[in-house]
Order: C-alpha cells, then structure tokens, then sequence
C-alpha cells in the first residue's frame, strides 16, 4: 500500500495530524510520504487535510477515484460549528471565497473513501456515510524525554483569536498572586490579573515542548459549546507529556483522556478553576506522582510511535474501500 499526504500547512495542524503521522508510519518501513516529495506517482491512497478549494473536490478528487486512488480526507476542527468572533469563522465561509469555504469541505468529506478525524463528535458531523476513522490526537515520544523543571508556576498554551470564551470562561477565577505563564499570545494577558505573570513568545514547534516543561500545572479552558465538544485533548495530552499536571474543562474528549488513562483533573464548573488549581500547585508530593505515571502513559499509548500502527489500519480501511471501485473501472 502506497500512501501519500497532503498537510494543510506546516504549522500545528498539519504537524500533529499529518506530517507526524507520515514520520512515525514511515519508521516502522510503510510506504508513506508526502505528496509533494513524489509529485508524478499515483498512490493506493491520497490523504487531503482540511480540503476546502473547489478545484479539489469538482475535479482532482473525482479523477484521483477514477483511476482507483482512494481518498482519505482528514479534519481536527468542526468548521461548522465555528464561533462567529473565532477568525475562521469568516476566512472560510463562503461568502469570503465561495472557491475555497467550508461548504466544500463537506462535498469533500461525501466523496471520501474515510475520514480521519480527532473525536466521534467530528465523525458524527463529517462523516455521515459511516466511513470514519477516530484517530485521537497523540505527541511525538522525544516530548517525553524532556527535562521537567517544577517551577511552581501555572500556565496556560495559545492564541487569543481562537480562544476569546475560552478565556472570558476564567477572567477573574484565578488568585491574583498565583505564579503565571503565558506561552504564546500577551493579548491574553488581561485575563490573567497575576502580580506575578510571565509571557513567552509563540516559539517554532522544535522548541515550544521544554517552554511547556517549565511549568507545575497547564490549564485547559474550554467554554461549552458545539465547536469545543469537538475538540481533542490534544493540549492536556502536551502538558502530560512534558510532566506538567493538566487541569481540564468537562470536555468529552478531556474527560475521555482523564477517566481512561488517569491523566490530569476536570473541572465541571467556572467557580472551581482556582480551587483545583491551587490544591494541585500546592500539593507538590501528589502532583509528581500523578506527573511521573502520566508521563510514562503518554510514552507507552499516546505518542505517534506507540500509536502508529492505528493509522495504517485506518488507511488500509480506505484502500480496502476503494477497491470495489477499481475493479469496477478495470471492468469498464
């Protein structure tokens, strides 16, 4: 089985649902590579993330079927659940481009042989043929092996565009005087009244892993919506990873990660953020051990070398798909 990938950039979203998917298949000796690298092949399988352009789905698609490639398209985000303050929201709706929207998506995901996504949430949304594939979102191993530093210090991970409710969910439910730090966005600062806070600058994705390593306890909020129910636990998953203690919203795939693997805690309410918080923060001897077996889970069932062999099963579920289809064409 040839399979070859597509990523929607070279950013997050691509990295963590394509290009380390392709690394760790690829080390295990599977034909996997990146499109881009082997322009003029035909592949068993093509793997399309996030494919919104009208090209895509009214001619590359179709022709890629018909001479028997079968079409994985893969998604992490439910576009159509968009917050309307959420950027996205407007950069792929179709009266921004009515070329390249979200409404091409789904045409996208109907002609699909499997779509891989991230939470059964999205399966339900995308993937109403049936042929779906929940591949929930891992870290690579080396994140594992980076030295913790257990600085007593709270932080938070992202973006102030993408997470306006998230982080209006927690304004002023934190103690002021609790050691803080921001990786990524000072936007964000307002929300966070610390007399001690602390901001470090989006970092490349090769060095943002030991930024994460320097906190105690990582926070994850996440406002109940339609597109948060959506989401996968992909920053907790981080934190624990990299020895840090989660603190999590009761969000499905977030309660997934804790009651299935131990890792982190829930918070089901606003008004408790603090309080978990700082029994976490406080209770040192607990937190590193709850950190230590958490790291080692993550290393054993959650890394993309762990799980790798879950993506080629998921794929030889495409390929088995289009085979119908290719004797079909033979035939014809």
């Amino acid at each position: 089985m040839k399979v070859r990938a597509m990523p929607a950039d070279r950013h997050g979203c691509g990295f963590y649902r394509v290009i380390e998917p392709v690394r760790a298949t690829r080390l295990l000796g599977y034909d996997v590579d990146f499109a881009a690298n082997t322009p003029n092949e035909s592949p068993d399988v093509l793997i399309l993330q996030r494919p919104m352009q009208r090209k895509l789905i009214e001619q590359i698609i179709p022709a890629a079927k018909q001479a028997g490639v079968a079409i994985v398209v893969e998604i992490d985000d439910n576009f159509h659940a968009l917050p309307q303050n959420n950027p996205a929201f407007g950069n792929t709706h179709i009266r921004m481009n009515p070329d390249n929207n979200r409404s091409w998506l789904k045409k996208a995901c109907a002609l699909a042989d499997l779509v891989t996504v991230t939470t059964p949430a999205l399966a339900a949304e995308y993937a109403g043929h049936g042929r779906s594939a929940v591949l929930p979102n891992c870290v690579p191993e080396w994140y594992t092996d980076i030295q913790h530093e257990d600085t007593g210090r709270v932080g938070w991970t992202g973006a102030f565009v993408w997470h306006v409710e998230d982080l209006d969910m927690i304004r002023g439910k934190l103690s002021n005087d609790t050691p803080f730090t921001l990786i990524g966005d000072e936007q964000c600062q307002p929300f966070y009244p610390s007399t001690d806070i602390q901001v470090v600058p989006f970092k490349p994705l090769n060095e943002y892993p030991q930024e994460i390593a320097k906190l105690s306890v990582g926070i994850v909020p996440l406002v109940d919506n339609a597109f948060n129910r959506g989401k996968s636990a992909l920053k907790a998953t981080e934190y624990a990873a990299c020895g840090v203690f989660p603190v999590m919203s009761a969000m499905p795939d977030q309660i997934r990660l804790h009651e299935q693997y131990g890792i982190g805690e829930i918070v089901t309410k606003p008004k408790y953020w603090d309080r978990t918080v700082q029994w976490w923060l406080t209770h040192d001897e607990e937190r590193r051990k709850r950190t230590t077996e958490a790291r080692q889970i993550v290393r054993e069932e959650l890394t993309y070398e762990a799980r790798a062999e879950d993506w080629v099963t998921a794929w030889r579920r495409a390929d088995a798909y289009a085979e119908p289809r290719r004797e079909q064409y033979a035939i014809s």
